[in-house]
């Protein structure tokens, strides 16, 4: 009888020990479930935090200028006619991402201040609303209209909050246009500087 209930109370603590090791074994494995958890989203954090430095990255990078030494290659590598030699001013010229022809003219105002006039071109229709490379909200001045000959040119006017940058856009053709210009200048300087750009796009002659 005595060996009976030995028997059963070593039964019953042998259950008790079982439940315990089992308890024990379900918090193990919950603690480790938590950690690989944890561990999954510290893996996709860093995943994602990769890819976002990585796409910041790409946006902040330039596109590659090249530097060219006469109008002429606007008209064989971009299908563009520019004749430089009709410029206000000596330019540099530049393409841009083979697509823009990028063109730097420097003089200074009435006040003796540097002021540069930076044309583009493109026949690429998806660049032409922001190749002028102007981000500043940019407020609408207004909109001039031109006649040379037959031709008829819309010119839209903007400008930035601070007034020191304006923006000028207009379509010739199947090429795109714009002339950033950075400081302020006065109107003579401006129908120079757009006369001269005309007469070199072949609008005027």
């Amino acid at each position: 009888m005595r060996f009976r209930k030995l028997i059963c109370l070593m039964s019953v603590f042998a259950l008790v020990i079982t439940a315990a090791a089992c308890a024990k074994t379900e918090v193990q494995t919950e603690k480790a479930g938590t950690g690989n958890t944890a561990a999954k989203t510290e893996t996709e954090a860093g995943t994602a935090a990769a890819t976002e430095a990585e796409s910041a990255a790409m946006v902040g990078m330039a596109n590659p200028m090249v530097e060219v030494t006469g109008s002429s290659e606007f008209k064989d590598k971009l299908g563009i006619a520019i004749d430089s030699s009709k410029l206000h001013v000596p330019p540099k010229m530049f393409i841009i991402d083979n697509k823009v022809a990028d063109i730097i003219m420097n003089e200074t105002n009435v006040d003796g201040e540097p002021v540069e006039y930076r044309l583009r071109a493109t026949k690429d229709a998806g660049l032409a609303p922001t190749m002028h490379g102007i981000y500043d909200e940019l407020t609408d001045v207004g909109t001039v209209d031109m006649e040379f000959g037959s031709t008829k040119v819309k010119i839209d006017q903007k400008e930035t909050k601070d007034k020191k940058t304006s923006v000028h856009t207009w379509q010739v053709g199947d090429v795109y246009y714009s002339l950033t210009i950075n400081n302020s200048h006065s109107q003579m300087q401006y129908a120079e500087v757009m006369d001269s750009i005309f007469a070199a796009i072949g609008v005027a002659k």
